[in-house]
């Protein structure tokens, strides 16, 4: 599972040229984010490098909601519905509870992530107050790229990301631009 949140975050992250904008939230600041190459290439064995600054207002609790909005680009504006089918596209044993687009996270669930991206710089959970940068550069995994290839396909995507604690906005994100090639 940890694999595949993964994947959906760099199918949907995708460019240098991509504009990042903080959407508000109650406990952190999205100051900056990298992604390369540009555009972003999704294929097994091919290397992303990522990067992030983030300011941490207030402690985030140990389980957050995550809600993804994904839009895809068409003609001169972006057109929802990704998350469903991005449902249709996952198999039944990817480990995915619900929508992918609407996930419960934990602390657990977050270090299990770090364990796997095997970086030496590990971040505690939940974060301390605090400003933190993080860099890092991942090999993707083997995946198959030709159910989402076939459903959804290159080209320019918009992603929103809310964390939540029930209504409450911890921190937000909106991405726009995004150009991906599978």
């Amino acid at each position: 599972m940890a694999s595949l949140y993964f994947i959906l975050s760099l199918f949907v992250a995708g460019s240098l040229a991509a504009t990042f904008n903080d959407c508000g939230g109650s406990s952190a600041r999205l100051k900056s984010v990298t992604l390369s190459p540009s555009p972003l290439l999704l294929k097994t064995g091919k290397k992303i490098d990522f990067s992030y600054d983030i300011e941490v207002l207030k402690p985030f609790p140990q389980a957050i909601d995550v809600v993804l909005t994904l839009k895809r680009k068409i003609l001169w504006g972006y057109v929802g519905g990704v998350c469903t089918i991005l449902d249709k596209a996952i198999p039944d044993d990817a480990g995915v509870k619900g929508s992918i687009c609407q996930q419960h996270l934990t602390c657990d669930m977050l270090q299990k992530l770090q364990d796997q991206a095997n970086q030496a710089t590990k971040y505690p959970c939940p974060m301390p107050v605090g400003t933190y940068t993080k860099k890092l550069s991942v090999t993707l995994p083997t995946f198959d790229a030709g159910t989402l290839g076939s459903v959804l396909g290159g080209g320019t995507y918009q992603i929103e990301i809310e964390m939540k604690r029930g209504s409450e906005l911890l921190a937000c994100a909106k991405i726009s631009d995004l150009t991906v090639e599978l």
